[in-house]
């Protein structure tokens, strides 16, 4: 009669190969949700240079526009700008699908969802105070603030808020969570008419 079994170096060697494995296999995961975490990371700070690219392209085309009034506070500027829209089906670009044309648009910061939100208005919109759907450009902020320089005699002068005239340029600093410790960008933006 024989007895069929596993002898002792058959099982460490099964052993031994179930714990290889297993290791490659937690290396593994624990690389990918490290790099999910740092892609993660990145794709908020590449969110926060969009929405100062963004910010800058409609800040240098602003204008002084009696009808479309310029409206800056600490946490959010309105001023009127050149803005891209549908076209109007019986107007003369109607065979274009987006038209730019005068208008507002609106840079606030959402406290709820911790967000920087955009806003924008065609011409007449902004005459009725009527606004598009607020999109989303950067989510996971902390803190939005904008402050107001004037061109003075030799150097910018710093104004806390703005309604009237339009400054001659616009620093914004965002203030966010990275890696557990907080960090900040900001952009000064010179504007053009504002000089």
């Amino acid at each position: 009669m024989s007895r069929r079994a596993f002898t002792f170096i058959e099982i460490l060697l099964v052993t031994s190969l179930i714990a290889i494995l297993s290791l490659s296999i937690f290396t593994c995961f624990s690389n990918g949700l490290k790099l999910w975490d740092r892609s993660r990371r990145e794709i908020l700070t590449e969110d926060i240079s969009i929405f100062f690219d963004r910010f800058a392209s409609d800040l240098r085309n602003t204008f002084i526009f009696s009808t479309i009034p310029l409206d800056g506070g600490e946490n959010s500027f309105v001023f009127p700008t050149v803005v891209l829209t549908k076209a109007d089906e019986y107007g003369s670009r109607r065979n274009e699908e987006f038209v730019d044309q005068l208008g507002r648009v609106r840079y606030a910061f959402d406290f709820e969802k911790g967000a920087i939100m955009r806003q924008q208005a065609n011409y007449s919109q902004s005459t009725r105070n009527d606004w598009a759907d607020a999109k989303t450009m950067a989510v996971g902020i902390k803190e939005l603030k904008f402050k107001y320089y004037y061109s003075g005699i030799k150097e910018y002068q710093l104004h806390a808020d703005n309604s009237v005239v339009l400054p001659s340029a616009v620093e914004v600093a965002v203030r966010f969570m990275q890696g557990g410790e907080e960090k900040t960008m900001s952009r000064f933006v010179s504007i053009p008419l504002g000089i």
